[in-house]
């Protein structure tokens, strides 16, 4: 059996290599990625491949030499530093959901707490109407203010100029607490000291409190 490693690529050209898909190859290396065990695939062949200059022979022992100097390369060390910057990824792909999602508010009649959507799309026209609002209760307007009534509702309707205002302010102040509240999880998952630790933090968590 033979081992291969190709030491110069050449895009575009027809040969095919022995079959082998040139845009697998691990950039750098030349050396081809298993894809279903995210390792280093041994390039073989029970064939004589005629030499090529851009095509080295190997022994089993010069490549699997080179396989693990690959390999060592790839794998992220788990140190507390990876875990930690990890760990706050995760936290703030969990505020990116949520703050796209829905909230509640009090805001259409000052009693009934509904839900409202949060989507970037619909924070955008709560945002506009909340500024029409302002202008109306300021005297610069007489444009109707209007909204769904919560999340379900499939018209707009129109609402009084200071519920708006309280539905803008409760908007902001949900994404404020929300953005809050990664800092938080963040600066406690910078306290911790061991990798365990770190792993266990969720965004529920709830962050001990610091006695003097």
């Amino acid at each position: 059996m033979y081992f291969y490693k190709i030491s110069n690529l050449l895009k575009g050209t027809t040969c095919d290599y022995k079959g082998l898909n040139l845009d697998l190859i691990i950039p750098g290396t030349q050396l081809y990625p298993d894809l279903n065990q995210n390792n280093i695939c041994i390039l073989a062949s029970s064939e004589n491949i005629p030499s090529k200059d851009d095509l080295i022979q190997l022994s089993e022992d010069g490549y699997n030499s080179i396989k693990k100097q690959i390999q060592a390369s790839l794998i992220s060390p788990v140190t507390l530093e990876n875990i930690r910057a990890t760990k706050i990824q995760e936290i703030q792909k969990k505020c990116i959901e949520l703050s796209t999602g829905t909230f509640k508010s009090k805001a259409y009649d000052g009693e009934t707490e509904e839900e409202y959507s949060c989507s970037e799309k619909d924070q955008m026209r709560i945002n506009g109407e909340f500024s029409i609002a302002l202008a109306v209760k300021a005297g610069f307007s007489t444009r109707p203010v209007s909204w769904y009534k919560n999340k379900d509702a499939v018209e707009c309707i129109e609402w009084n100029a200071d519920n708006m205002i309280k539905l803008g302010e409760d908007l902001h102040k949900f994404e404020t607490d929300l953005t809050d509240r990664v800092e938080a999880l963040a600066a406690y998952v910078m306290s911790l000291t061991t990798v365990e630790e770190v792993q266990k933090v969720a965004w529920d968590t709830v962050i001990p409190t610091t006695t003097t």
